[in-house]
């Protein structure tokens, strides 16, 4: 393996810190959250404003409208 670290399914996708959990949980993506988990995300990984993924589902509405709460 080369000096490089390899990229992990935590890595930072946006300015506000979000990592893919983040991103597939907001948006009620459960087999996205599911695959993301058996792959090892961090679900105690906070955004730039501490905001977990779990905190990021409930403050949008997309699991409401899809019944995915």
């Amino acid at each position: 393996m080369d000096s490089e670290q390899s990229p992990t399914v935590d890595i930072v996708l946006d300015e506000l810190g979000h990592t893919a959990l983040h991103i597939a949980a907001s948006m009620g993506r459960l087999r996205v959250v599911n695959a993301l988990l058996a792959a090892g995300a961090d679900v105690h990984r906070g955004n730039y404003n501490g905001e977990t993924a779990l905190i990021r589902a409930a403050l949008m509405t997309n699991n409401f409208d899809a019944q995915t709460f």
